[in-house]
């Protein structure tokens, strides 16, 4: 993939950075192109949820990406996008790793493993493929909070006493993202292998059609979680994973 340059723009408010992005790529944008706002109103998360943040509280960006590699990687860019965030975030001294397949995890200040970034990729198909790939970071805790968010969540101004605006956390996330678009996917699994504390885990994987319990035992090429049930290994593509003790 030649050298990536970012075209960024910035919203004060927007429904959706994804959504933005889907209409701009429907009109033959390029690959590059990223938007960051402060307040979504209607951001989404993983298998529809809703996705809210305070105003200014983190980083919600999404970037435009006309991969390069093979149509059926292009899911693997929430892989890219979550590696290039926890390398980013270690670098200011954080401790953090990622949850397959697309959470970043650090402890809390009672030591708790909690939710510090959310990532979610949408395939676009039509006239002008593409991948939108957005994430959620928290940066600043909000002084109030709906209980069951503070009791999953945990923000960097809890982890590192000189903590970026969450705008600033972009051009870093943007910069590495950028360079792992120049690696292979092997090289990227390898990155994310080891940044994953789901495995050796036991987990939950939680299905449509029941869940699943087993130990988390590795990443396959194609980015799914290998679980064993204790009666075989089992490829997960897509789920709700928790992590048990």
């Amino acid at each position: 993939m030649a050298n990536m340059t970012w075209d960024i723009h910035e919203f004060v408010e927007i429904d959706s950075t994804n959504r933005w992005l889907a209409d701009q790529s429907a009109e033959g944008a390029p690959s590059g192109l990223v938007a960051i706002a402060g307040l979504q109103t209607a951001g989404r998360g993983r298998l529809g949820r809703s996705w809210t943040a305070p105003p200014n509280s983190g980083l919600l960006m999404s970037v435009l990406v006309r991969p390069e590699i093979p149509r059926e990687q292009w899911h693997l860019l929430s892989l890219y996008l979550a590696v290039a965030a926890v390398e980013t975030v270690r670098a200011l001294g954080v401790v953090v790793s990622l949850k397959w397949p697309n959470d970043l995890l650090a402890p809390g200040p009672d030591g708790e493993e909690r939710k510090l970034a959310g990532i979610l990729a949408q395939g676009l198909q039509g006239a002008n493929p593409a991948v939108v790939v957005g994430i959620g970071l928290n940066v600043v805790r909000p002084s109030e909070l709906p209980d069951d968010v503070a009791a999953r969540g945990v923000w960097l101004d809890e982890l590192v006493d000189a903590v970026p605006a969450p705008r600033q956390m972009a051009d870093p996330i943007l910069a590495r993202l950028g360079e792992l678009l120049h690696e292979s996917v092997p090289q990227l699994l390898d990155r994310a292998r080891q940044q994953c504390s789901t495995l050796g885990r036991d987990v939950r994987v939680e299905m449509a059609d029941g869940d699943v319990l087993g130990k988390a035992v590795g990443i396959a090429d194609d980015g799914a979680l290998l679980v064993d049930t204790g009666h075989d290994v089992r490829a997960f593509h897509a789920g709700d994973v928790v992590h048990l003790r």
